[in-house]
């Protein structure tokens, strides 16, 4: 209902406002953020608070049979708080566990930005497909106003006798041709500005039309292995693969430390409040009394056997990483396909639009 002009360098940032993948994608690095910061806080003492009974009544009575033993009754309120401070001296799975989440946040924006340089490649290529399709249109647009004085001289040939009716259905056969071949790239624009709409997440009734002109936006003047190393330095996706390596190694490092020693500094502060008394033959509720106490020690923790787990989890990252490492090469010779692939089909580009031109 509604058409839009959409410029060439406004794709970016149309497509970083409103594209919901980018959005999903920085909220991975919103969460590898956290996950890193819970990492971090083991390297802190932690503060645990315990109440028991704020406060608490207790009644009671004790009824004997012996009249030696007097019956005795309890009233008494009681409150008590305990304070823990806990911090760990040892802990061999807290550098491999904070390594393995800085790698993960990093990773996460290496993926925020191969998807972005994706989606842009994409958005882009949309965007030249429209320019293709009107530029095709207007194509089609003059072959039919060719077709018709063609068909339109057959005719006067024909009439004035120095023509065939051959040549007359001809003409008419062209300029069907060309009426059909225009339906087809009116038809292909349809879908590309939908496509760009899409991708752009443009609203429903909005349909987008090319703002820029059509031309040449730029020469690729490296050669092919100049093109090729270029790539090697500038994918962030053989990045992301080493950080798996780093990732993996770590995370190989912390299951291993399941099964070391781990030695923690605690101090324990314990308060407690009465009144009343316990177990007398008359319990004064004005008696009051009161408990402070204070433990600070060292504990320590050691899995001596635990069925083999932590090295199997061992055993399972190290393969995860040599797998990362196997990808790493599978991705080079990917790219380097890849590079030459584009780089001859510029090539023939170049050729056709001198061509074209």
């Amino acid at each position: 209902k509604t058409f839009k002009k959409v410029y060439l360098d406004q794709i970016e940032n149309i497509l970083i406002n409103n594209n919901r993948t980018i959005k999903v994608y920085l909220e991975k690095i919103e969460q590898a953020k956290s996950i890193l910061k819970s990492s971090l806080s083991s390297w802190y003492p932690t503060l645990n608070l315990t109440a028991n009974g704020l406060p608490q009544y207790f009644e009671s009575n004790n009824y004997n049979d012996s009249s030696i033993i007097k019956d005795t009754s309890s009233k008494q309120w009681s409150s008590s708080i305990s304070a823990q401070i806990q911090w760990d001296i040892i802990n061999p799975a807290r550098i491999p566990e904070i390594a393995s989440a800085r790698d993960s946040l990093e990773k996460a924006k290496y993926s925020y930005s191969i998807i972005l340089k994706d989606l842009k490649l994409e958005a882009k290529n949309r965007y030249f497909n429209l320019q293709k399709a009107n530029e095709e249109i207007e194509v089609a647009n003059k072959s039919i106003e060719s077709s018709r004085i063609g068909l339109k001289d057959a005719e006067i040939r024909f009439d004035s006798g120095i023509g065939t009716k051959l040549e007359v259905l001809e003409a008419k056969t062209q300029l069907a041709r060309d009426q059909q071949l225009l339906n087809i790239k009116s038809g292909d624009k349809k879908i590309g500005q939908r496509a760009l709409a899409e991708i752009l997440n443009l609203p429903e009734d909005v349909t987008p039309i090319i703002g820029s002109k059509t031309k040449v936006i730029g020469i690729w003047d490296l050669s092919l292995e100049e093109s090729i190393i270029a790539a090697y330095n500038s994918r962030e996706e053989l990045n992301s693969i080493l950080l798996d390596i780093s990732i993996n190694n770590s995370n190989a490092n912390a299951a291993l430390a399941a099964g070391q020693p781990k030695l923690s500094l605690v101090n324990t502060a314990t308060s407690s409040f009465a009144q009343g008394e316990l177990n007398k033959i008359s319990p004064d509720t004005n008696n009051k009394s009161s408990n402070f106490s204070n433990t600070i020690g060292l504990n320590a923790t050691w899995f001596i056997f635990d069925g083999g787990n932590s090295k199997s989890l061992y055993r399972f990252n190290k393969s995860k990483a040599r797998e990362a490492k196997f990808n790493f090469g599978l991705k080079r010779a990917q790219i380097r396909k890849e590079v030459e692939e584009i780089f001859f089909k510029l090539e023939s580009a170049k050729l056709n639009i001198s061509a074209s031109y």
